[in-house]
């Protein structure tokens, strides 16, 4: 993830529209966000997005090792049919990765990658256990890719780069007037931007895809408590870093586990329409000034 960072970065610079050239240059299109309807303002097509770093993922791929678990091979390929069909999504226009590690290193985890690309892992089996399992985990991956969320956060990383030009000034305020060098001036930029703009966007995020996986699972024909009942098996294979210090949450680029379980259990509890439960979501990030506003 680290080298799709990298790439996002350097994107918005060979577009030209690093500091002081925002304005020279506005690529940007409206898009709404199936299900939860949110408006988003986007720093470029997702065609074009996809152009420029679906082919990056194959540096990623390269390192990994397939995987030889059938039951990893017929799981994904049942729920993911019914999810992508339940999507709206043409099956064929995906490519699916099914690994047992990668650089040497296993993880319980899925990744969806520009292109419609997503890396499953081999060792996220004991957490779906079963086929409404895989279907809840990768509801939620599609989700992502349904609502932009990479590019979303490709605008961030724009937004971050527009505003460094003032990052000098700003840092020197904060020091009370002493100046910083370079590198203590760019991670204490780096820091803040990340604590008040990249890390709550990437928790929204996380929310509102936890949600639209409501509607996909229900519209494939799956039960939505799937998916609560899945982060309940991964907190038991994966450590919240949250459980000890609730505080701590504000610095994690993911809400919660507990959080996450409470909100899905409300929702369907309520039996409301899980595209309303997602309002505040949507409220939160145009209040937050990560993007331009829809026009």
């Amino acid at each position: 993830m680290a080298r799709i960072r990298g790439v996002l970065a350097a994107i918005v610079l060979v577009l030209g529209v690093g500091p002081g050239r925002a304005q020279d240059m506005d690529i940007s299109v409206e898009a709404t966000v199936p299900i939860t309807g949110r408006k988003q303002r986007l720093p470029m097509s997702q065609s074009v997005f996809d152009a420029i770093m679906g082919p990056r993922v194959q540096g990623i791929i390269s390192s990994c090792r397939p995987s030889g678990s059938q039951k990893l091979f017929q799981l994904t390929g049942k729920a993911g049919l019914r999810i992508l069909l339940a999507a709206g999504e043409d099956p064929r226009l995906w490519t699916t990765y099914l690994v047992e590690s990668c650089e040497g290193r296993g993880a319980p985890n899925v990744m969806t990658y520009p292109g419609r690309q997503i890396v499953i892992f081999e060792g996220i089996l004991p957490i779906a256990q079963d086929e409404s399992g895989m279907a809840a985990i990768l509801a939620h991956e599609v989700s992502h890719v349904l609502a932009h969320h990479p590019l979303e956060k490709a605008g961030a990383e724009l937004r971050k780069i527009e505003l460094s030009q003032y990052a000098p000034a700003l840092m020197t305020v904060a020091s009370g007037g002493n100046p910083l060098n370079y590198p203590t001036m760019d991670a204490l930029y780096s820091s803040l931007f990340a604590m008040s703009v990249s890390l709550p966007l990437s928790r929204a995020q996380e929310l509102e895809a936890d949600f639209m996986s409501l509607t996909l699972l229900e519209r494939a024909g799956y039960d939505p408590m799937a998916a609560p009942r899945a982060l309940k098996r991964a907190s038991r294979f994966v450590k919240d870093p949250t459980d000890k210090n609730p505080l701590s949450s504000y610095a994690y680029d993911h809400p919660s586990t507990r959080e996450r379980i409470e909100r899905l259990e409300s929702a369907i509890r309520t039996r409301r329409s899980f595209s309303q439960l997602t309002d505040k979501l949507r409220k939160a990030i145009q209040d937050s000034g990560l993007l331009p506003r829809s026009r």
